[in-house]
């Protein structure tokens, strides 16, 4: 069934909207390599996002449908360049889930890198743009990250902050009600780990204000 949202939805609710789907559709990056790829450098595989609807589609006149906890199935890959810099992309076809389509892309500078006490910091520049029936919602972020190399896994923990913008349908807003755009703005912290074997597996634990979500990753090296 295609996720909607309910109508007549007030500011308070247009936000809070907002602030599920801009916030739990974020673009992951997961961090460059602290063991750098040694071939084409390009990663490709598939992500699995998870965040809750917080009851979003009982708001306004409750006739919605959000599943209660939102998996998103996309593409992922990533390619790394010289300079220690790297591109991520993801991308989820609205056909592929729940009628949601997402875009995402980030820029990844590893600024620091200790091979004595085997550890990076990364800083990154996220964007990712959601869109369906019913929203749309563009939401950048900067994050900085420390990776530990301990061969074959990776522990991380990152800090930074993500802005989500974004809109509803005209239709969907209450009488009087602005349908946007509005801005959810929220701290964002994530731990996780890598393991990288003959293919490479990714999870991360995201909590975006006091939100919190998760993505996993499966990867191959090319």
């Amino acid at each position: 069934m295609a996720a909607r949202l309910s109508g007549n939805l007030s500011r308070a609710d247009i936000r809070e909207s907002l602030k599920v789907l801009g916030w739990g559709t974020n673009h992951r990056g997961y961090g460059a390599h602290a063991i750098t790829n040694e071939n084409f450098g390009l990663d490709v595989g598939l992500e699995v996002p998870f965040f809750f609807n917080h009851n979003i589609d009982k708001l306004g006149n409750n006739d919605g449908y959000l599943p209660t906890v939102f998996p998103l199935p996309r593409l992922w890959l990533s390619w790394d360049f010289p300079e220690e810099l790297s591109v991520a992309m993801s991308l989820s076809p609205g056909g592929l889930y729940s009628s949601v389509t997402t875009f995402g892309l980030s820029g990844q500078w590893v600024f620091m890198r200790d091979e004595r006490l085997a550890y990076s910091a990364v800083f990154s520049y996220n964007y990712a743009n959601a869109f369906g029936g019913d929203l749309i919602a563009h939401s950048p972020g900067l994050m900085v990250q420390i990776s530990k190399n301990l061969d074959i896994w990776q522990p991380f923990a990152a800090f930074g902050f993500i802005s989500a913008n974004g809109a509803v349908k005209k239709e969907l807003a209450a009488p009087g009600v602005d349908s946007g755009p509005y801005t959810a703005p929220a701290t964002h912290l994530a731990l996780g780990f890598r393991l990288d074997v003959m293919a490479q597996m990714v999870f991360q634990v995201d909590l975006i204000g006091t939100r919190p979500s998760a993505g996993l990753l499966f990867a191959h090296r090319f």
